[in-house]
């Protein structure tokens, strides 16, 4: 049986994929709307900025250190148990937050739970992805990944609109359900997508076909093996030279994304910019990167994606480097040259982990790398600040974001230079 027979259908495939994105804009739309609720949620418990930014941090590292654990998880069990997980842990940490009465219970319950509940469903669906797709990988990761930056542009102006109307904690309530309900409709249909796999292989057993070159045969290998030789061999590769390029490549390119996701506003305000218009330019960062990963998904799948994704770090350094010596009324634009920037390199990430690590154990290759949008995601913003309240300026802290593109860009053309082979085309 081929590998294309042993995949569930295109229909399917494709199903699972924009369900998938759907369910990732909920996700990060709520996540990313922390920012407006910041400041009721300082208000409430009269607290200090530092704190209130801590419980971001860590929502924004849990996500994405669960993800080794889940990673290990998708690759020897079945996934849609893993966003019934999700589902629990999503609602569960919502409700909770929302109905938390100090400020422990909402570092607990959104800064832990809620990352849970994120986190669990970003590796499962672009692990299931990553092996369903081989011409047109990079198209439908790159759908995955709009999820990313639709969230980032939708959920902010929603969740200022009900808490015109609500409080915090109700709003984060009505937030839940539909949230919720996506979530569990991915997993129905990304559950029904692998019966049709696990149909399929028992018909070909039934009809003595070998399944010897089957992706999901080899899954199953790799499922029997023993737990302490699959942990060697995961150590192995994730001390290796190319991994650690990979993963320092991700951290150093995605840290100045992070440090303007909290930092572009203030900076524009101090620059003279209007604070309409600041969060104009923030929300760009966002939208301009919808279409940016789309077309750079479909580039990738005809092209080598090394060239793709260095257009990328080239477009987000030329947009810092004009926030930095740039005139004011450009900052708009700028923000959205540095999103289309940001989304290209966003959308290549999981492609090309994948062919580095050859879909080989990918649910737990791409929870290891993962882990460099955590570091960012931390590092990013609390070192932009701590220049800030050094120096009284943005300039030097922009200049280090510029420094660390650079850097990443390195990172990422040397753990792909051994690799640099025309992707399929579609």
């Amino acid at each position: 049986m081929s590998r294309d027979e042993i995949r569930p259908s295109g229909a399917h495939r494709w199903t699972v994929c924009v369900l998938s994105a759907a369910c990732l804009t909920g996700l990060t739309g709520v996540v990313y709307s922390f920012g407006v609720l910041y400041g009721p949620i300082q208000a409430a418990f009269d607290i200090s900025a530092d704190r209130v930014s801590l419980v971001f941090s860590v929502n924004t590292f849990l996500t994405y250190v669960c993800g080794i654990v889940v990673g290990y998880v998708v690759d020897r069990y079945a996934t849609p148990w893993l966003l019934v997980a999700a589902v629990g842990c999503w609602a569960g940490g919502l409700a909770l937050t929302a109905t938390a009465n100090s400020y422990l219970g909402v570092l607990f319950f959104f800064g832990c739970v809620v990352a849970l509940g994120m986190g669990i469903p970003y590796i499962t669906l672009y692990a299931a992805v990553s092996q369903w797709f081989d011409r047109r990988r990079g198209l439908a990761l790159s759908i995955l990944s709009v999820g990313f930056g639709l969230g980032g542009l939708v959920g902010p102006p929603v969740t200022e609109y009900l808490l015109g109307r609500l409080d915090w904690q109700s709003t984060l309530l009505v937030l839940a359900i539909p949230t919720t309900a996506v979530i569990a409709l991915t997993a129905i249909v990304l559950a029904l997508a692998e019966r049709s796999v696990a149909d399929a292989i028992r018909t070909s057993a039934s009809s003595g076909e070998s399944d010897s070159e089957s992706p999901v045969a080899d899954q199953t290998r790799t499922n029997d093996e023993s737990d302490d030789g699959m942990v060697a061999a995961l150590l192995e590769a994730a001390t290796s030279r190319r991994y650690l390029l990979v993963t320092f490549g991700f951290v150093f390119g995605l840290y100045a994304f992070y440090a303007l996701m909290v930092h572009f506003v203030p900076y524009a305000e101090s620059a003279g910019v209007s604070r309409e218009t600041a969060a104009l330019g923030l929300g760009l960062i966002g939208g301009a990167s919808i279409p940016a990963r789309l077309l750079a998904g479909y580039l990738s799948d005809l092209y080598n994606r090394l060239p793709v994704i260095l257009v990328g770090f080239a477009l987000m350094v030329v947009a810092m480097v004009g926030l930095v010596a740039g005139s004011p009324r450009w900052f708009v634009v700028l923000a959205a040259v540095f999103g289309v920037g940001n989304g290209v390199v966003a959308a290549l990430y999981s492609p090309i982990v994948v062919e580095i690590f050859a879909l080989k154990d990918i649910g737990t290759m791409l929870g290891l790398t993962s882990i460099s949008f955590g570091i960012a995601g931390v590092a990013g913003p609390y070192v932009t600040g701590l220049l800030v309240d050094t120096t009284g300026s943005y300039v030097l802290g922009l200049v280090v974001g510029i420094v660390s593109l650079v850097i990443g860009a390195c990172c990422i053309v040397l753990a792909t230079a051994p690799r640099f082979e025309t992707s399929e085309s579609t």
